[in-house]
């Protein structure tokens, strides 16, 4: 039987019984996908990591038309700073965040407002 199981599949087994075994049960219940299961515990991973970077940088909470990866990027690049940079470094990135904030629900409604005019045109 394990024959027929390819490397890979063993892999994301190991890491969904690892993370969660009775996610791994709805697996071989056929109630989740494999593939699915590990998305599941990728995101968990994710969110995760997200909270502990949200604890040392608090800026990075809840910044809107960013993955959680895309902020973890940020967070790893003050991470890698310099003591004498970081401080500068992270002012720039809390003013990045706040403008993101400030930014995403004017560009929202300016995209609903351009494609009202654009459903409205002959």
């Amino acid at each position: 039987m394990l024959g027929d199981v390819s490397e890979h599949k063993m892999r994301q087994s190991e890491r969904v019984h690892k993370a969660d075994p009775e996610l791994l049960d709805q697996v071989h219940a056929g109630e989740v996908p494999l593939r699915e299961a590990e998305q599941r515990v990728e995101a968990r991973e994710a969110r995760d990591k997200l909270d502990d970077v949200v604890e040392r940088y608090p800026f990075l909470r809840d910044v809107p038309g960013h993955t959680p990866a895309r902020l973890l990027e940020v967070a790893a690049t003050l991470d890698a700073a310099s003591d004498s940079e970081r401080t500068a470094m992270e002012d720039q990135a809390r003013r990045w965040c706040q403008a993101q904030r400030e930014l995403m629900p004017q560009w929202r409604a300016e995209d609903e407002v351009t494609r009202a005019a654009a459903s409205t045109l002959p």
